[in-house]
């Protein structure tokens, strides 16, 4: 069915997106250890060194960091999902 299937293909954008964000929050990490402060910009995780390039949001639109905590959003996504391990 159509909605089943749309829901689905929506879900898995939203699992690509929390796995970006998480990739980018560990590179503003990484970025704070080698360099000592925070990025001013996700660009800066590429200038720096740190990541080849920024991935596009599939739900649309651009991540946006936070420039005082380092977290990373994105638009299209109204909550970051939970992750649970074993």
């Amino acid at each position: 069915d159509q909605r089943l299937r749309e829901g689905l293909e929506r879900r898995i954008r939203e699992v690509v997106v929390e796995r970006d964000l998480r990739f980018l929050e560990e590179g503003i990490r990484r970025y704070r250890v080698r360099y000592g402060t925070l990025p001013a910009a996700l660009d800066e995780l590429v200038t720096g060194g740190i990541i080849v390039s920024v991935p596009d949001d599939p739900l649309g639109g651009r991540y946006q960091m936070n420039p005082s905590d380092g977290t990373v959003t994105s638009p299209g996504l109204q909550e970051r999902l939970k992750v649970y391990r074993h």
